[in-house]
């Protein structure tokens, strides 16, 4: 559990032996701010040997998981906002479009604000660094390499790579084409990605470097 107007770095941090808290919980108002996270590779550990058995495996030895990082926002009741972080394993395909295929990797009571979401990503800012230039080890001792991917709407796109809102100048989180230019269809913009990806930074340290994978619907930009 922890609290995100209190500074992460004094709060527990994630790491395989994770005790996780699996009891009801009540919100009061009060207790805006409260969420709860659990380990990613604890996650993946437990689920590998399920994606690798059976007559058609989803993956063999030799595969690389290709894992998506997902988040949204959402209204509970009139008063209150849930903020939920997500991942999926895209070699499962069609699969990963129902919901017991998406598993949640941290849950807080409050809205999207890009302040919170740094904050959150320092909590595994470690594991991501480790999946991404490390893979993973399975309990048969199988080493998985790992691709990051991140997907989410417009919304919660824009809010993590730091940009202020759809009416802005610059909009698009592809490119820097301005509000008062985007009428002139006769212009090219090149399809790259800002150069600043503020959120990047800040949940992974540049652990999913600047030219990787940003998605909407896991658009791969490499």
């Amino acid at each position: 559990n922890f609290n995100i107007d209190k500074e992460i770095n004094n709060q527990s941090s994630i790491d395989d032996d994770v005790n996780e808290y699996t009891g009801d919980i009540l919100v009061d108002d009060h207790e805006v701010g409260n969420g709860a996270f659990r380990s990613l590779l604890t996650l993946l550990k437990a689920l590998i040997p399920i994606w690798k058995a059976g007559e058609n495996p989803v993956i063999i030895p030799g595969n690389t998981l290709y894992i998506k990082l997902g988040g949204d926002g959402r209204n509970v009741g009139r008063k209150q906002n849930h903020v939920m972080i997500t991942f999926c394993l895209l070699n499962e395909g069609k699969e990963v479009l129902k919901p017991d295929h998406q598993y949640c990797i941290c849950l807080y009571v409050g809205r999207e604000k890009y302040e919170d979401l740094a904050k959150v990503g320092q909590l595994f800012q470690n594991q991501l660094f480790d999946l991404k230039n490390n893979g993973i080890i399975d309990q048969d001792g199988i080493h998985w390499p790992t691709e990051l991917f991140f997907c989410g709407d417009w919304k919660f796109m824009y809010i993590i790579m730091g940009q202020s809102a759809p009416n802005s100048k610059y909009f698009c989180l592809y490119c820097d084409c301005e509000a008062t230019s985007r009428w002139d269809m006769n212009r090219t913009w090149n399809n790259t990605v800002k150069e600043n990806l503020h959120y990047f930074q800040q949940l992974t340290k540049r652990i999913i470097y600047q030219m990787n994978y940003i998605c909407f619907y896991v658009y791969q930009m490499s």
